[in-house]
């Protein structure tokens, strides 16, 4: 709908010497603001902001716009300060410019003077090095170097996936297998975080003396430690995992119930006090309509006691409501959770190949024995896949990669083994991250078989070979086309 023109708020533009110099010989003349505005096409409000300056000097203020406020000195530091910061530092040549700043500070009541970096410039000015240190603890710029050629180089790592994958809504859980026990990843962003007993303290509902009780119990209780340890370290059993899971939401939920339930008898105890009270104020009115001879101030006190009684009820009314509301989004989360628990299937453990030189991945074999996968199998594969002229093989100190057998093929084939250092997965960053692109590929994909699974795999590495690539090195190429340009 457009809006009407009679009610359009009127736009007028930056006016002109003549305009102004115009509207005011009107207004002189006779013609009142309002005509004279409408006959120079311009506000009335122009005329107000122009008139102190045309009354002060006439129509040559009128001739070019100049602001009307006050010119202000700049904002510099009194001479008196300077010279006091100079002597601070002249009697104090340790001191530095924040040591200084507060001291002026301290000397002002506690009110800030003037800053830090206005105190080094004075000091500067007055012929004082900068006190200014570079930082010695920086972390320094880690130098990477990768493969001077194909082949030379292959990163491996084990990833686990769920043998089923139904729904493309389901996140994947970050797991690492490397011990034989699939353990939750702390830094995925697709798990929720892991709770402890001081989270309590993150409840913006809570006050001190509440949070400290329900930390105090929480860690005087026997089983929290136990019950944490089994969820940071998850079993192979996937049974037990959601066991455990399911036990924390019911302990939570008992908790719950527990605090609902007290808070209903406390709220009945109020209640058979309110009806007492309204009941012998009642009483009390029936008695005096029966006898007149009845004390009537008796009757006034015991209407002012049921009139605050009643006042406090409504109160208690509107408290109880948010109460209520609170209880019924605890209980609701909890509901919520019980029924977005993970799928607890079976596991499959996929063996990833990457050069070290190319980003290619090399061959993605699948393992549907998942965490039981033995060593041998590993080696079996990778004696298969691995090429002839390979030089370096890195890993992690997985059980699969820090056995006998991936040490016997590496001197039947001829290759070193390079173990990352415990706690520094960036060693092996190619093949962490190459997991990670794959599990967020595989993300919004079904399966439910063993083929199509492995056709789903096939996919991915003909994509991911042919898709640019971020590395420094291969500069937007693809894999296999940073390969096919390098191969010279």
């Amino acid at each position: 709908m457009k809006a009407n023109p009679s009610k359009r708020k009127l736009y007028y533009p930056v006016t002109t010497s003549s305009q102004r110099t115009q509207l005011f010989s009107l207004w002189k003349s006779g013609d009142t603001i309002a005509e004279a505005s409408r006959k120079v096409h311009v506000s009335i409000g122009t005329f107000y902001y122009w008139k102190p300056r045309f009354e002060a000097r006439g129509f040559e203020a009128l001739l070019k716009p100049e602001k009307s406020g006050p010119k202000l000195p700049a904002n510099k530091t009194s001479p008196s300060i300077t010279s006091r910061i100079l002597i601070m530092k002249e009697k104090n040549p340790i001191w530095g410019r924040q040591r200084i700043a507060d001291q002026l500070m301290k000397e002002n009541d506690w009110v800030a003077v003037v800053s830090a970096s206005t105190v080094g410039n004075i000091l500067k000015l007055g012929g004082y090095q900068s006190d200014v240190k570079p930082k010695e603890h920086s972390k320094l710029k880690q130098q990477v170097a990768h493969a001077e050629k194909p082949n030379q180089t292959i990163n491996i790592d084990m990833c686990f996936i769920p043998n089923t994958h139904n729904s493309p809504d389901t996140e994947l859980p970050m797991v690492s297998g490397s011990s034989g026990k699939l353990k939750l990843c702390k830094k995925s962003k697709s798990q929720q975080k892991l709770t402890w007993s001081g989270d309590v303290f993150n409840d913006p509902d809570l006050n001190y003396t509440q949070a400290m009780d329900i930390y105090t119990a929480r860690k005087n209780s026997p089983k929290e430690k136990k019950e944490q340890d089994d969820i940071e370290s998850l079993n192979i059993s996937q049974h037990e995992q959601h066991k455990i899971a399911k036990r924390k939401l019911n302990k939570e939920e008992e908790v719950l119930r527990v605090k609902r339930s007290k808070l209903r008898n406390k709220r009945n105890k109020e209640d058979e006090k309110y009806r007492r009270e309204k009941k012998r104020y009642s009483n009390a009115k029936k008695n005096r309509l029966k006898d007149k001879t009845l004390n009537k101030k008796k009757l006034k006190q015991a209407k002012k006691i049921w009139n605050v009684q009643r006042e406090e009820q409504q109160k208690k009314k509107a408290k109880r409501k948010e109460e209520d509301a609170k209880w019924r989004k605890q209980r609701n989360s909890i509901n919520r959770r019980k029924k977005h628990l993970p799928d607890l299937s079976t596991w499959v453990a996929i063996l990833v190949i990457v050069d070290n030189y190319s980003r290619k991945c090399i061959e993605l074999p699948l393992f549907m024995e998942g965490t039981h996968t033995t060593a041998e199998q590993v080696a079996n594969q990778l004696k298969i896949i691995l090429p002839s002229i390979l030089q370096y093989l890195i890993s992690d100190r997985g059980i699969h990669f820090k056995c006998q057998k991936l040490a016997a093929l590496a001197t039947e084939i001829g290759f070193k083994q390079v173990l990352v250092g415990p706690y520094r997965p960036q060693t092996n960053g190619i093949a962490e991250r190459f997991v990670r692109t794959l599990k967020e590929w595989l993300a919004d994909k079904t399966w439910t078989t063993e083929q199509e699974l492995i056709i789903l795999l096939a996919k991915f590495r003909s994509e991911y070979n042919e898709r640019p690539h971020q590395g420094r090195e291969l500069k937007g190429l693809s894999p296999n086309e940073y390969q096919k340009r390098n191969a010279g």
